[in-house]
């Protein structure tokens, strides 16, 4: 299963092909430990096996639930149209870009999904380490509008 191997999940959400195909690129040329990357386009199926499923069982630690949670990047452009698609009190409503927002794992797939529905863009890695996590997040964070 790729979450056993891949425990840690970063999202952005771009408002085109481009910068999401950026993002990607940019993402895979800086991290150095293994990660795996998914551009999806809007409407595009099979998005569930894309996210990935949470393994964690109950009888498992909290400190890998906690790990684990799922991080959403957001650029500016986007997250007007979220906060009307009912995401407001996750994103907080701010007018600027969201940056490495940890989510539950519900609220994450279920954005991935809207905004994918939403015409948005939407890239998706699959971290093996901690390390591989922290690089893709700065990487991330740096294709953001504004920066």
């Amino acid at each position: 299963m790729m979450t056993d191997h891949y425990p840690y999940r970063l999202a952005a959400v771009y408002p085109d092909q481009h910068t999401a195909d950026t993002a990607l690129d940019t993402v895979i040329a800086t991290v150095t430990d293994d990660i795996r990357a998914v551009g999806l386009e809007p409407n595009a199926s099979d998005v569930d096996a894309a996210i990935g499923q949470d393994s964690v069982t109950t009888g498992e630690t909290l400190t890998r639930v906690a790990a684990g949670a799922p991080e959403l990047f957001v650029s500016a452009p986007v997250v007007a149209p979220l906060i009307v698609l009912g995401y407001g009190g996750v994103l907080g409503g701010t007018a600027g870009s969201i940056h490495g927002l940890r989510l539950r794992e519900h609220v994450f797939a279920n954005l991935v999904k809207d905004a994918l529905r939403a015409d948005f863009h939407v890239v998706i890695f699959h971290a093996a380490s901690a390390t591989a996590r922290r690089q893709a997040a700065t990487a991330l964070d740096g294709t953001l509008s504004g920066h």
